[in-house]
């Protein structure tokens, strides 16, 4: 708002312009979470994203079952990926998780990666 009372309308472009692709993702992201939990592909104890810095680890979005010991697990991307090597990178991702919500002992990790394809 500053920018813009200066008249500053460039700055304030080049500034939208710049967060353009992280506002589209998490638009996306707020988009299939709606989507898979309209029909999720299995009961669930607990759904969210997983954001663990420290042990490298980022989730899009997960369901997890203690009684299924299941967890399903989606990557979430604007563009065109190497969807085998995105879901085998998500599945070592969320083969580290532990919960403190549920107990999952070697539980059954399936996933997918979702693009504006599978709008």
């Amino acid at each position: 708002m500053a920018l813009l009372e200066m008249g500053q309308t460039g700055n304030v472009v080049h500034n939208i312009a710049d967060d353009l692709p992280n506002l589209e993702g998490r638009v996306l992201e707020i988009i299939f979470r709606e989507k898979i939990l309209a029909r999720p592909p299995m009961e669930f104890d607990v759904a969210g994203s997983v954001f663990k810095n420290r042990e490298g680890i980022e989730i899009d979005y997960l369901l997890a079952s203690q009684k299924s010991n299941h967890i399903h697990a989606y990557e979430i991307k604007r563009g065109k990926v190497n969807r085998d090597v995105q879901l085998n990178r998500l599945i070592g991702k969320t083969a580290r998780l532990t919960f403190k919500s549920i107990k999952l002992h070697n539980p059954q990790i399936t996933g997918e990666v979702l693009n504006l394809e599978d709008m």
